[in-house]
């Protein structure tokens, strides 16, 4: 019960009690009782129009609603626009391939490129393939990605080893030159 709350029940108490009503029982008063002299209701009244107003100033301000954030449109290239990107000579997971593109095609107002459309290209074009271990459903690179420029390395985690795929830099340009393509079979998968 907050403090308000228990302001509010010792308020409808005094409120019963003023208006001649015994609190617990609710049986009237009878008009011989010491509290039913008209001084002591006066003074009832006052002291709950007071606990009243200690009430208004506890009640909680209401909050503001939190606003929502514009949804950004998502990440697009012009008409006609090659993807840029500036190819890593080291093998990089697809994480940072993805932000590479974001970062050097798309503006503040749109939404980044994640790393699914690229991953679901991948897989439709063959050089990716759902591996199903214990834990749970990863992509890895089949026979064709391998020899197109894919590596699988296992890296330690905080918890516990897990496979990374690696795009060097002939896949990083292949990804860059499909990105249309990429960006179609993403909006076509959300028609």
């Amino acid at each position: 019960m907050t403090e308000r709350d228990k302001i509010l029940y010792a308020k409808s108490y005094i409120d019963a009690l003023a208006n001649g009503v015994n609190p617990i029982s609710g049986e009237l008063i009878p008009d011989s009782e010491t509290i039913s002299q008209v001084k002591i209701v006066r003074c009832l009244f006052y002291v709950s129009s007071v606990l009243q107003k200690v009430c208004d100033d506890l009640a909680e301000p209401e909050k503001p609603q939190p606003q929502k954030k514009a949804k950004k449109p998502p990440f697009t290239l012009g008409a006609g626009q090659r993807a840029k990107l500036t190819i890593s000579p080291d093998p990089i997971p697809i994480s940072i391939l993805a932000k590479k593109l974001s970062e050097e095609n798309g503006t503040q107002e749109m939404a980044p490129l994640g790393y699914s459309p690229i991953s679901n290209w991948l897989e439709s074009v063959g050089l990716m393939r759902k591996n199903e271990p214990e834990m749970r459903p990863f992509r890895i690179p089949t026979e064709q990605g391998i020899k197109a420029g894919m590596s699988v390395i296992e890296r330690d985690g905080p918890n516990g080893s897990y496979l990374q795929v690696l795009y060097d830099s002939s896949m990083q340009q292949l990804i860059a030159d499909n990105l249309p393509a990429i960006l179609a079979l993403r909006d076509n998968s959300k028609a």
